[in-house]
């Protein structure tokens, strides 16, 4: 048995220190499995330390950057002025070729409608993507038409007229801009009018037959009381018309060539009208399913609706049908287009059964703008009251002078006619914001309605109006 060590010995043991451990053992104690460990002076760095340290921190100040760029209103005013280096931040909003007012100033400055237009035109020449996040640069579902003679081409104006939030886009399309208007005045309108077309002409143009401020060309509708008539803009008086007969339901309206061009419902078939005499001028047969909306886009192409979402470019001679679009705003068709009127370059369009007025762009179907327009249907419905006129209906009938640069608008059996003055609504501070504000605006304006398929039984709509006349619609 070896001698045991003394109490001593035992103790002096215990503290002394440890066998010493091998360099290499005490590196890979001090590194992670990352490489991130502290090393010794004149160690090799980790391969993975080196490339991954760099791209953690590149990735962290690109993130931080993008989130205060979107969020922050200093980064969007930066991120705008960047995408749009001669943007006009005015926010003004003239529905023409040339700005609000008589001036000459004015009539040099791009408008926002232009620039509507022109932003869709310029995304177009880039080969951007149609709404819903196709890619192929196709107008939205447009579907050319036989040679496709005579389509049109929005006018092209810088996109950089255009002072929007451009950037702030949903799939592949920006969203729209929302409008807001000033009331300038207030006209008197016949309340027994069921106005299913408007537009309007000078005071030189017609004749001086107008008080001064020119005429409009309103088409009525109703069996046995569709119409067309010549309107002193002024006075609400009707200077001349003439009544359809009891199968005709009258609908849209155009001037085309000192001619008036009207629908009829149900039918493809339409009439022809002198505008001096409003003497019929014979027939036409169109290219749509129905006749609703009508308006002249061109010299060789007018625009057309037949109550679904899309928009009809009809030859301006054959009224052959040279190009379908489909009207989409943030993915979803558009039903129910009805009264046309071409501003600037695009077709503002009723949304039957709504107070809204779309602005779309005539080539893509993209609705690049939406004007409500509740508050003047409220007016409307408050003076139809003290005057106990009965069955008011619906916002119909969009009129523009292009001279004075002046929007008309008025509606079924409404007793007033508005002069408005469109104009873009002031940016909320942030896209979130805007994206809400635009949702509450689509609820308002976009109608829910199935659009038309031929292997389901029919669906109704109608007016709500009581009595005989009521308006019905039915799609299969």
């Amino acid at each position: 048995m070896p001698p045991q060590p003394s109490l001593r010995h035992a103790a002096t043991a215990r503290t002394r220190d440890p066998p010493p451990v091998p360099p290499q053992v005490k590196a890979r104690k001090r590194r992670s499995m990352w490489g991130f460990g502290r090393q010794r002076s004149g160690a090799a760095q980790s391969p993975c330390t080196a490339a991954l340290i760099p791209f953690l921190a590149t990735l962290f100040v690109a993130s931080t950057l993008t989130f205060w760029l979107f969020t922050h209103p200093a980064g969007q005013a930066l991120l705008r002025s960047l995408l749009e280096p001669n943007a006009t931040r005015t926010g003004a909003f003239a529905p023409g070729n040339v700005g609000i007012g008589d001036s000459d100033e004015a009539a040099s400055e791009p408008t926002a409608s232009d620039a509507l237009a022109g932003e869709e035109r310029t995304r177009s020449d880039r080969g951007g993507g149609a709404e819903g996040g196709e890619g192929d640069g196709r107008a939205g579902e447009g579907e050319r038409v036989g040679s496709g003679q005579g389509r049109s081409k929005a006018a092209a104006t810088p996109a950089s007229a255009f002072g929007s939030d451009s950037f702030l886009r949903e799939g592949n399309a920006t969203v729209p801009r929302i409008l807001t208007f000033d009331l300038v005045k207030t006209y008197s309108h016949d309340s027994r009018a069921f106005t299913q077309g408007l537009l309007y002409v000078d005071h030189e143009a017609s004749g001086g037959r107008s008080s001064g401020e020119g005429v409009f060309y309103e088409s009525t509708g109703e069996y046995g009381r569709s119409t067309v008539r010549e309107v002193d803009v002024a006075t609400g008086e009707v200077l001349n018309s003439v009544a359809q007969s009891a199968d005709v339901f009258g609908e849209g309206l155009a001037l085309h060539r000192d001619k008036l061009y009207q629908l009829a419902w149900r039918v493809r078939t339409g009439l022809v009208y002198d505008r001096e005499t409003l003497e019929p001028r014979g027939s036409f047969q169109h290219g749509m399913a129905d006749g609703w909306g009508l308006s002249v886009l061109n010299e060789s192409v007018m625009v057309g609706t037949d109550g679904s979402s899309t928009l009809f470019h009809l030859h301006s001679s054959s009224f052959k049908a040279v190009a379908r679009v489909t009207v989409k705003d943030g993915g979803r068709r558009i039903p129910n287009l009805n009264e046309l009127e071409v501003v600037g370059g695009l077709v503002w369009a009723n949304v039957w059964q709504s107070n809204c007025i779309a602005a779309i762009h005539p080539d893509s179907g993209r609705v690049l703008a939406w004007l409500d327009l509740s508050e003047l249907q409220r007016q409307a419905s408050e003076r139809s009251n003290q005057l106990g006129s009965p069955g008011f209906d619906v916002l119909n009938g969009i009129a523009w002078d292009s001279k004075r640069n002046r929007l008309f608008v008025t509606g079924k059996y409404w007793p007033l006619m508005f002069h408005i003055n469109p104009r873009m609504a002031p940016l909320k501070a942030t896209p979130q914001e805007r994206l809400a504000e635009l949702k509450l605006v689509r609820q308002r304006c976009q109608p829910s309605v199935v659009s038309p398929r031929p292997t389901v039984s029919p669906t109704c709509y109608s007016t709500g109006r009581p009595g005989p006349a009521k308006h019905l619609l039915c799609w299969r």
